[in-house]
């Protein structure tokens, strides 16, 4: 997967000059693939170099003196993670392919090697370590030559930011920069043993480079301490929401206009019993049963379209196909110029199951009372309002009002009683009312439909008292006892 090598023109030197191939690990070159890793979150970094052949050995440059020597392989100065120490020229990365007349980048990044077609079959990307990522910047020579390559590497596949492919750049100029560097250095050592001075290369004085090095140094590891502390707080407020998130009472579900899932919590994922690889491909509709499906997708519209907060109860479909009722409460929430739909949600088959126990329960006790001839009452006595079942229209013989019963006020209630009973009712309240006794039980008269006196008798207890023993609450039962 080598490049074209007109395009590695090499000067009459070339890499040689450097004397470096084939050398043992230095720290200065460690530190810079280990700060490339840290830079852009790998698991693996190297800074390697291209071996050519030599001229003389094998190959054949009397008809074009302007051609570079083939690269033997890439051979790995430095290296974090990474298994191999070489490779061979068809296996390189950095060394795209190309058909026409290309310039090579300096800067190479394969997001995801799995779905290109000029990598996916390589054999560290079809087998160990199974690279997935990869990205790149040439090492060049002052004259332009390419002598090698910062590279960093990984299992999965990743989009690459701006800042961190200047990163990148910035760590393989300063890894150029030590090579230029470290080349002085040995001309130096070699002018002491001989005797010699020699001249900085390029006419860079070593002082002046070195004093470029720190200030360069210095600005990369600001940039890498900036881009850790960011990164800590990501992290820090993705634990503390879904600490959050898990720690609510009922489910939590996210998603995009397209319907796809974009956050929950287990107790979501726990009722719909689904597992996160199922959720992430799914919509939200995929959990809704068939009847409340318009329902709830025109729900979902009016969040997105006009930022509604809606509630509703729906038709929860779980993965084996049952299905249960469910209450949703969603609303929008605009997340860096995306909108989503935050919702909240609960299992509603007890409470369900609940309503309809307790309207058997009042079927059954209607039922009761009709053939009983009783009616209930329910006397609230702080606001003094007394609810009457719809019997006690058919007590006193008068018709019946529309709806399930009738309310009164309490001074009109007492003031139905015939005179000489008013004074014994009154005071079976307020013996009640005060605590002396829980039960309530009267005998007295009121009115009927033809202005006869009906007797009735009514039995009650207080059924519910605030903390210091004041009645709040009275029920009971009225029958008519006139024969």
């Amino acid at each position: 997967m080598n490049a074209p090598d007109h395009l590695l023109n090499s000067d009459a030197v070339g890499l040689a000059r450097y004397d470096i191939l084939g050398t043992p690990p230095e720290s200065a070159f460690d530190d810079l693939a280990r700060r490339a890793a840290d830079a852009l979150g790998t698991s693996m970094a190297a800074i390697s170099f291209f071996e050519r052949r030599k001229f003389g050995a094998g190959v054949d440059a009397s008809n074009d003196s302007d051609a570079a020597p083939p690269i033997t392989q890439e051979w790995f100065k430095a290296r974090t993670g990474l298994p191999f120490a070489a490779l061979a020229p068809a296996h390189c990365f950095y060394l795209p392919v190309f058909t026409a007349t290309p310039q090579l980048p300096m800067v190479f990044v394969i997001p995801d090697a799995l779905a290109d077609k000029h990598f996916r079959d390589h054999p560290l990307v079809a087998g160990p370590p199974y690279i997935c990522f990869y990205a790149a910047c040439g090492i060049f020579s002052p004259t332009g030559e390419l002598l090698g390559a910062l590279s960093v590497f990984d299992t999965v596949s990743r989009e690459v930011a701006a800042r961190e492919l200047e990163a990148l750049k910035n760590l393989a100029a300063l890894a150029q920069a030590r090579l230029e560097a470290r080349l002085e250095a040995r001309r130096e050592r070699r002018a002491a043993h001989v005797g010699t001075s020699v001249q900085p290369a390029a006419g860079q004085p070593v002082v002046q480079l070195t004093t470029e090095f720190a200030q360069f140094e210095q600005l990369l590891e600001n940039e890498i301490a900036s881009r850790k502390a960011a990164e800590a707080m990501v992290r820090y407020e993705k634990d503390f929401s879904d600490a959050a998130i898990e720690s609510l009472a009922g489910d939590f579900f996210m998603f995009e206009k397209s319907g796809r899932m974009a956050r929950w919590n287990q107790q979501f994922a726990n009722n719909v019993g689904h597992s996160k690889t199922d959720l992430l491909q799914m919509r939200a509709l995929d959990f809704i049963g068939e009847k409340d499906r318009a329902l709830v997708a025109d729900a979902i519209r009016r969040i997105f379209e006009n930022g509604e907060d809606v509630a509703l109860e729906a038709e929860m479909r779980r993965k084996d196909g049952a299905t249960f009722p469910y209450a949703f409460h969603g609303r929008a929430a605009d997340i860096d110029g995306q909108r989503y739909c935050i919702g909240f949600g609960r299992d509603i088959t007890d409470q369900k199951r609940a309503e309809r126990e307790v309207t058997r329960a009042k079927e059954r006790l209607d039922l009761a009372l009709v053939g009983s001839s009783l009616a209930i009452w329910d006397w609230d006595l702080v606001s003094n309002q007394v609810f009457f079942s719809a019997n006690w229209q058919a007590l006193l013989g008068v018709r019946a009002t529309d709806g399930e019963g009738i309310a009164y006020r309490g001074d009109a209630v007492e003031a139905w009683n015939h005179p000489d009973d008013r004074a014994h009712f009154h005071a079976g309240l307020v013996a009640a009312a005060k605590g002396t006794t829980d039960d309530f039980q009267c005998e007295f008269r009121a009115p009927g439909a033809t202005e006869e006196w009906v007797w009735l008798q009514s039995k009650g207890k207080v059924t519910e008292r605030n903390a210091t023993g004041r009645a709040l609450r009275m029920t009971g039962t009225t029958a008519n006892i006139t024969k």
